[in-house]
């Protein structure tokens, strides 16, 4: 399952997917902060917890930290102010029970995502699979 914006589904055949959004109860719509730090060395679940997010997860960059909505501007400006540099602080989704696929199909879904992300009317992609 992949949440897209609405305008996408005229690429698409309607009938197939169903209503847009008919799969956003299967998604948490939550604060993304994209950050890194000098001191790669950091314990980033202190720092997540020091700066009021819920979660976590290391990236090649730095770190992703995850936080209620409401808590976004306060969880970006506390990891400002403790030496991370932000690259973005948005809205977005993380899936509330990732789906486990296979290499081959992880390669397949890859491809597929790439193209319609490359689509004028597409904007974010949130994918469902770990």
């Amino acid at each position: 399952y992949i949440l897209v914006d609405h305008s996408i589904f005229r690429t698409f055949n309607k009938g197939s997917l169903g209503a847009p959004g008919s799969v956003a109860y299967m998604f948490n719509h939550v604060g993304l902060v994209e950050a890194s730090h000098p001191d790669k060395a950091i314990d980033i679940e202190s720092e997540a917890i020091e700066a009021g997010a819920q979660e976590v997860e290391k990236t090649p960059e730095g770190a992703r930290f995850i936080s209620e909505k409401n808590d976004l501007v306060a969880v970006t400006k506390a990891l400002t102010e403790r030496g991370w540099t932000i690259s973005s602080s948005e809205f977005g989704y993380t899936p509330k029970d990732p789906m486990e696929v296979s290499e081959a199909a992880k390669k397949e879904i890859s491809e597929f995502l790439t193209d319609i992300d490359d689509h004028d009317d597409v904007h974010r992609i949130f994918p469902a699979m770990k």
